[in-house]
């Protein structure tokens, strides 16, 4: 039964979040900055991530499906040619050399799925570590499909 399940699950389904570990550190000119920065030391980012790994688990994922990766620099680099970017205006990233120009939370959420697939594809030991809990997980833990390679390639 157990191998029938597994014909039909070509892939599984992960939930990569980024921790926002070095947000705080980040110093910015502008008082509104200032005021933002109040704002999220008093966020809990750990506590958020629990209740959401708590609620993962419920709905009958696996530990080794839900992982927190560093999130630092992911919104800085095209996701397309992988260079550090400008960001001309708050909340979009325009790279100069290929004149690309997307949403920074999207190209955030695009490399932390591309720094997930890296760690799988291409691995530097043979286990992945989660940030958060520091938990590690042996890559057969791990079954993806093999055509999301070609994703990790700049275009």
């Amino acid at each position: 039964m157990l191998n029938e399940q597994r014909l039909y699950n070509v892939y599984d389904l992960f939930v990569v979040v980024g921790y926002p570990k070095h947000i705080r550190e980040e110093k910015g000119k502008r008082k509104s900055t200032h005021k933002f920065r109040r704002k999220l030391h008093q966020w809990n980012f750990s506590l958020v991530l629990a209740l959401l790994r708590r609620a993962l688990i419920l709905r009958g994922f696996e530990p080794h499906q839900i992982l927190t990766i560093e999130e630092r620099g992911t919104s800085s680099h095209c996701t397309r040619c992988g260079r550090k970017v400008i960001r001309p205006v708050r909340g979009l990233v325009h790279c100069s050399s290929c004149n690309y120009t997307f949403h920074s939370d999207l190209t955030g959420a695009m490399n932390i799925a591309r720094k997930f697939l890296g760690a799988l594809f291409r691995p530097q030991g043979n286990t992945i570590t989660d940030y958060l809990t520091g938990h590690k997980f042996g890559l057969t833990h791990f079954t993806v499909c093999r055509g999301l390679s070609h994703w990790l390639q700049p275009h």
